[in-house]
């Protein structure tokens, strides 16, 4: 709250006023009644997140998934402007997925789909946070390849690496110019991404499936092993039609939880807000 609050005084100084805050966060996020259901990295459960912000700064107050609000904003701002069926992946600390479908995000009655993090793909594999053995987030991610990477170093694999330089953003880079290590741990865990990925085509049939994250850096292996498996897996009709690509956001742009303001304005929820607030 306290950075929030920074934010705001900062505006009003320069003579600005605040309409609305919008936050978005990982995890089961409920948009509707404004409440944060269950996040692992911000460690909130059953947290009414909107009744608090709107308590402390009186401003109409939004929250959303991260990639839910991604994909958002891409339909409004990036590479799926020109498409009404979209899907983005989001890769960081775990995997998310935001859905597009005839120009509107896909929230459900339960105001969450698209938990594809949680898609077993490896039986044999690691325990998830969510009690499941083996889900997408066990296979792929930032941290995951990083653990990866470092264990296969402690186990005598050669590596470009000192203590200092080992960290995700390096990794990607040798991958991209082809490090044995680095391109054979990212291919690995882009199978078990285009798998899943593929796995959506067949159920969605979209236009445009965006990859967004760090990963991207590793574009020619990551894009290899996803196409390998959509020629593979998924059926011959949709493939044809689906493009896949990297986002168009800045990846510390704020557009996601602006498009939640957008998408409020659209439907109306901001003004009702704001005549409640005054």
């Amino acid at each position: 709250q306290h950075e929030i609050q920074t934010l705001i005084d900062d505006e009003r100084k320069q003579g600005n006023t605040i309409s609305a805050i919008a936050v978005t966060l990982s995890g089961l996020i409920d948009p509707i009644q404004g409440r944060v259901i269950y996040t692992a990295v911000e460690k909130l459960n059953n947290v009414e997140l909107v009744d608090i912000l709107e308590k402390r700064f009186n401003i109409p107050s939004f929250i959303g998934n991260h990639t839910r609000a991604l994909a958002l904003a891409e339909h409004y701002f990036g590479s799926t402007q020109e498409h009404q069926d979209s899907i983005v992946i989001s890769i960081h600390h775990g995997v998310g997925s935001g859905i597009i479908v005839q120009g509107k995000v896909l929230l459900g009655v339960n105001c969450n789909i698209g938990e594809i993090g949680h898609i077993q793909v490896n039986p044999q594999g690691k325990k998830c946070h969510c009690g499941n053995y083996g889900c997408l987030e066990t296979e792929v991610g930032d941290t995951v390849i990083l653990n990866k990477v470092a264990q296969a170093i402690e186990q005598g694999a050669t590596s470009p690496f000192s203590d200092k330089t080992l960290n995700i953003e390096n990794i990607y880079q040798a991958a991209a110019f082809g490090d044995p290590l680095c391109e054979k741990i990212v291919a690995e865990a882009s199978g078990y991404l285009g798998k899943t990925v593929a796995i959506l085509i067949n159920i969605l049939n979209p236009e445009k499936v965006v990859i967004a994250g760090k990963i991207t850096t590793a574009q020619k292996t990551l894009f290899n092993a996803i196409q390998q498996c959509i020629m593979n897996q998924s059926l011959p009709e949709f493939q044809k039609k689906v493009i896949i690509s990297t986002s168009d956001l800045h990846p510390n742009s704020t557009l996601a939880s602006f498009a939640l303001v957008k998408q409020a304005i659209y439907d109306g929820d901001l003004l009702q807000k704001i005549n409640i607030h005054g």
